[in-house]
């Protein structure tokens, strides 16, 4: 739809109006129009065991981990996904969330973040989601916003509806990659942050321990630095 809109391709779209203002060089949906990105492509792994039939995801966190075939989503489309299927450093995909939970408008202005990170979902479709969110697994899919924190969904991914004691604050968004990628724009508390495996299937309990404490690590870290300690 944005590029019909635009009458040119998402990659040209997305290079002029998201990744050259904020100086980002490696985010593409095809490898070979970056190639210099090509040496830095991590290798994917499987989490060995039986798969929960109902969700899709491992049912032994603990099980080794083999060796994938990587694979690539742009060689079967016939035009780039803008949901899924890029390629990127998390440095530069960090930029991202950044400028939108600094509201430094080099993206959108003030009265498009807002709808951005407005809750969308009410009656029966907030009622489902909430139910979904009640199964470990599910949860752990989307984003581990943890089983029983209040959640809504905005245009942008998950809005956690209520503070979490330590970590993020209410209208914090979240959400998540198909390899176990998580992401979080804390606008309340200037924090946004993003974690990344290469670990099939999605939904990885390991990998949402490990996210867990690295987003702990950073509220930790900046309560710190609020302190005035410094090395």
């Amino acid at each position: 739809m944005v590029a019909r809109a635009n009458s040119t391709t998402l990659t040209t779209y997305m290079e002029k109006n998201i990744f050259q203002p904020l100086g980002i060089e490696n985010i593409t949906f095809n490898l070979q129009f970056k190639p210099q990105m090509l040496p830095r492509h991590v290798d994917m792994s499987m989490r060995t065991g039986d798969v929960n039939a109902q969700f899709g995801t491992a049912i032994d966190s603990s099980a080794p981990l083999v060796f994938t075939p990587p694979f690539d989503l742009a060689k079967s489309l016939e035009d780039e996904s803008g949901g899924a299927g890029a390629f990127a450093s998390l440095v530069d995909y960090s930029k991202i969330l950044k400028s939108l939970s600094a509201d430094d408008e080099k993206l959108l202005g003030p009265d498009t973040v807002e709808e951005l990170f407005r809750p969308q979902l009410g009656g029966g479709p907030l009622e489902k989601f909430q139910e979904l969110l009640t199964f470990k697994e599910m949860n752990n899919i989307m984003a581990g916003i943890g089983v029983g924190v209040n959640a809504n969904h905005s245009f942008g991914g998950a809005v956690i509806m209520e503070d979490i004691p330590g970590r993020r604050r209410m209208g914090t968004m979240t959400w998540a990659g198909m390899p176990n990628l998580y992401w979080w724009i804390d606008r309340a508390a200037g924090i946004s942050g993003v974690f990344g495996t290469q670990i099939l299937p999605t939904g990885d309990e390991k990998a949402i321990e490990l996210f867990r404490e690295f987003e702990n690590f950073v509220y930790a870290v900046v309560k710190w630095l609020s302190k005035g300690v410094r090395d």
